[in-house]
């Protein structure tokens, strides 16, 4: 029982770093290319969905741990946040968690 409550656990708090990490890519989107935010989180989505695809063909380098390092697509890596306002971006990641 208890077993299951801390799988059950683990498994929404990944959930939640994921959807975390997707709305702060979503909020560097909005900031670098001025998309409003359902058209921003529509990209990420997008986004996701190809990576999936490139690490089901193998297009991707993978760490010492088999874990994706990075993808043969550039297109498909994190975008940049290097240069921009990190306040600002916390700030539309929360609200995209809020709305989204």
């Amino acid at each position: 029982m208890a077993a299951d409550y801390i799988l059950e656990q683990s498994e929404e708090d990944y959930r939640e770093a994921v959807r975390e990490q997707r709305m702060r890519e979503a909020a560097i989107i909005i900031i670098v290319n001025g998309l409003d935010y359902g058209e921003a989180v529509k990209r990420v989505e997008e986004r996701e969905f190809l990576r999936k695809e490139a690490e089901r063909k193998g297009e991707v380098i993978l760490d010492d741990n088999e874990e994706v390092e990075s993808y043969l697509d550039s297109d498909l890596e994190p975008p940049p946040s290097e240069g921009l306002n990190e306040e600002k971006i916390r700030s539309i990641q929360q609200e995209l968690l809020e709305n989204y």
